[in-house]
């Protein structure tokens, strides 16, 4: 196990440190030449309330709609929170799009828009900014039809833990049902509770999604580094004028890994009161079959997610010809993309292979609840004083969730410094590297390796304790251990492993913004074709494509969400 474990080492390193030198290396050229000036180390306090405020607005809302959602996975378990999970694995941008199809030129609502945005002078309101309002609008709305499986699944395991008898109680004495959810929400929602870790990490995640919010025009740091990133691909000014996002980045992944220890730590202390929170392993027992009012409003909410913006395309789609043109002209940028999904899929299905092993294969002691029980990177790289030291183990942690939690432009351009780093120093393999698709592989396993290893440690605590010390003991040295999880967890995991592959092959096929800096000169992608057809507004030819694109990977991601939910084959 310790050979795994140095190998966890070495594959998180070799993920992280290239970008980091790159970025390193091209930020001290830009000093030594003067690219780099001391003005762009000034905030822009406007951008950064903007940044703040479009994020938290986001998240705000896409927690309101997890909420409910938490409620129906109560009753039914793991499948419908894999099921919900779906439109995570779509295209964040299309949700915002396909609404604003209908109000687009030349439909009602889009008369009615251009009605009252007119100038008094030619019979309109002279609401000028009413366009604009109504695009940032749909943006917000659209990005939290995107990002509510996040809440959703940072909110269900607090749900899940409520116990049913206070519940019937309350009913009991004659509370109703938004009296029964006050007193749920009022239990939930401590400053380290799961309401407002579920804000923190959307408005996380919001901090660096920029194409919908690029597309109506909202400004904020992400928008404005991608903007400067793509006109001048070797200038370091981005970097430096960003860093008050990178601090927010930083400073709030900080804050949400001491409110998970602190919630951690109390769920601990429950457990020793006899109060037993939910262990995994009930997301996958049987659940209730009855339908109830958040049933019926989860799966609409997945409904208007998933299903509408396909419906929306259809409908606005003149001739369904453009489906078959669209194929004929893009075939090679999707080929292109699916077989980096591919690659991608496959190398996050092996992290999350190896993951789900150390963490399954460790200590015994180390699964056991009591004071000192340990944190989910210590059950992968083991315990701070074993393999690895305290400050390598700290570093790790940080640098593993960096290229997750940073913009996804960021990341690109940190690969792409890398690779230029690469060819300076390498010379001819070096610009081989640089043509080829491989820092664009590495950049789209960079950034979803942290979700993998999450997948992997949490399929291992969802053995149960028992079966887990009689497996391990029963093994006796490290290969025993390792053919007995191969017979009893990997062989019954393979629909997790497969759906893990289909999930990350679907985030890596739409990639927009670490894609767009690191495509080789002279190909196309998915991305690309997909972020030019959004820029210029090519309805039919955007209706087209979304379809085409839209429609298996809808399934797909349907497909993955069960496959992940079902925990034993």
């Amino acid at each position: 196990m310790k050979l795994l474990r140095a190998m966890c080492v070495l594959v998180v390193l070799a993920l992280v440190l290239p970008p980091c030198v790159g970025v390193v290396g091209a930020l001290a050229d830009a000093l030594r030449t003067g690219g780099v000036h001391l003005t762009d180390l000034l905030p822009r306090w406007g951008l950064l309330f903007a940044s703040i405020a479009w994020a938290v607005g986001i998240a705000v809302l896409a927690t309101m709609l997890g909420w409910l959602a938490a409620w129906c996975v109560r009753r039914h378990g793991a499948l419908l929170a894999g099921v919900f999970a779906a439109p995570l694995l779509c295209p964040s941008y299309l949700a915002y799009h396909s609404m604003g199809l209908h109000r687009a030129p030349l439909t009602k609502l889009g008369d009615v828009i251009e009605r009252i945005a007119q100038p008094e002078a030619m019979g309109g309101l002279g609401w000028e900014a009413l366009p604009v309002l109504v695009g940032r609008g749909l943006a917000v709305v659209g990005l939290a039809l995107w990002a509510w499986p996040i809440a959703m699944l940072v909110l269900a395991p607090a749900v899940m833990r409520i116990d049913g008898a206070m519940l019937d109680a309350a009913r009991g004495a004659g509370a109703g049902r938004w009296r029964v959810q006050r007193m749920v929400l009022g239990l939930c929602g401590s400053w380290h509770g799961p309401i407002v870790r579920s804000i923190a990490l959307v408005t996380l995640v919001m901090l660096g999604s920029a194409v919908p919010l690029h597309l109506a025009q909202a400004p904020s740091y992400a928008i404005v580094a991608w903007q400067s990133i793509v006109l001048t691909p070797a200038s370091m000014t981005p970097w430096v004028s960003s860093w008050p996002l990178l601090v927010m980045v930083v400073g709030l992944g900080a804050w949400l890994a001491l409110a998970h220890s602190r919630a951690r730590k109390e769920q601990l202390a429950s457990a020793r009161t006899n109060e037993q929170p939910s262990h995994p392993a009930s997301w996958f027992v049987a659940r209730s079959a009855r339908l109830s009012w958040s049933n019926v409003f989860a799966l609409t909410l997945l409904g208007v997610s998933l299903l509408l913006p396909l419906v929306s395309y259809a409908i606005s789609l003149q001739r369904w010809s453009s489906v078959t043109n669209f194929w004929r002209v893009s075939q090679e940028a999707i080929a292109a993309s699916a077989g980096v999904a591919a690659v991608v899929g496959g190398i996050s299905a092996l992290v999350m292979v190896v993951a789900w092993m150390v963490a399954g294969n460790s200590d015994p002691a180390m699964h056991r609840h009591s004071d000192a029980s340990p944190s989910w990177f210590e059950r992968v790289f083991g315990p701070r004083r074993g393999l690895i030291g305290v400050p390598l183990y700290r570093s790790i942690a940080v640098l593993l969730a960096l290229p997750a939690l940073l913009p996804g432009i960021m990341t690109g351009h940190a690969w792409s410094l890398a690779s230029i780093l690469a060819e300076r120093t390498l010379g001819e393999p070096g610009a081989w590297v640089r043509d080829s698709w491989l820092p664009q592989i590495l950049a789209h396993v960079s950034r979803f390796a942290l979700l993998a290893v999450l997948l992997g440690v949490w399929m291992s605590a969802s053995e149960e304790p028992s079966l887990r010390d009689a497996r391990l003991l029963a093994g006796g040295g490290p290969l025993g251990r390792l053919r007995g999880w191969v017979r009893t967890e990997l062989r019954r995991g393979w629909g997790v492993i497969v759906g893990v592959a289909l999930a990350m092959a679907c985030l890596s096929l739409h990639e927009v913004e670490s894609s767009i800096v690191l495509q080789p000169a002279g190909s196309s992608s998915l991305a690309q074709v997909l972020l030019t057809q959004l820029h210029f507004a090519r309805q039919e030819e955007i209706a087209a494509a979304a379809i085409l694109v839209l429609t298996p990977a809808a399934g797909i991601a349907l497909l993955a969400g069960v496959l992940l939910a079902r925990r034993r084959g």
